[in-house]
């Protein structure tokens, strides 16, 4: 009897190199979604656009889905020939590391620069509409901020909550993916008693260094080639 015929051998050699490139198709999925969900955000807010980092971005993930689909359909087609599964993962598993580090990474720190220079615009509007309307924006990072009575000041308290609401989960969202970045911004954290000032100067700092970091990672990867 031949154990290499066996149902579960010939299911392991199968699902080895193919959970690899899955993996590879969540990133790029998940890249193409961030940057249309990105798009989305910009437009719902009347914020310019940065079509070179959408671009970017979209192409990036594009290109890590149609690189799996291309390797998968390969190792199928080895798998029906019956040649070595083994071989192959160690074959892979290589380019995959450098698809996830030079790709994955560098694109989600061009997309958390691009948010937080995003935040930046909608902070700075925030401050401009709450002076124009008398109000002083000293500590826009606290969560009950003082202001007049609610029903006076319903539109900036809105505005207030929309920018608290995505600063917070900006912050949060990159601890998660990246626990050793750190910044003026992510020391601050949310909420914090912050004024003004060096609450959009360290935010404005934060975007620049997400995005060096974000192009350190790319060339790193790449040769020192961007």
């Amino acid at each position: 009897m031949a154990e290499s015929n066996h149902p579960i051998k010939r299911f392991v050699h199968w699902i080895a190199p193919n959970a690899a490139w899955d993996m590879v198709k969540w990133i790029g999925g998940s890249t193409v979604l961030g940057s249309i969900w990105h798009f989305f955000l910009l437009e719902y807010h009347r914020s310019s656009v940065d079509w070179i980092w959408l671009g970017v971005s979209f192409g990036a993930g594009l290109l890590l889905i149609l690189l799996a689909a291309r390797f998968q359909s390969k190792v199928t087609a080895k798998d029906s020939q019956n040649a070595s599964s083994t071989a192959l993962a160690n074959t892979l598993a290589p380019t995959l590391r450098e698809i996830s580090l030079a790709s994955g990474s560098a694109v989600l720190f061009w997309h958390y620069s691009a948010a937080a220079k995003e935040l930046v615009e909608m902070l700075d509007r925030l401050w401009h509409h709450w002076n124009n309307a008398g109000e002083h924006l000293v500590y826009p990072l606290t969560i009950n901020p003082s202001i007049r009575p609610l029903h006076e000041t319903i539109a900036l308290c809105i505005e207030h909550r929309d920018f608290k609401v995505l600063y917070g989960n900006h912050i949060e969202h990159l601890q998660q993916q990246f626990p050793s970045f750190t910044s003026r911004t992510m020391v601050y954290g949310f909420p914090s008693k912050v004024e003004y000032p060096d609450a959009i100067t360290a935010l404005r700092e934060h975007a620049e260094l997400l995005n060096k970091v974000g192009n350190d990672s790319w060339e790193a990867r790449n040769g020192g080639t961007s």
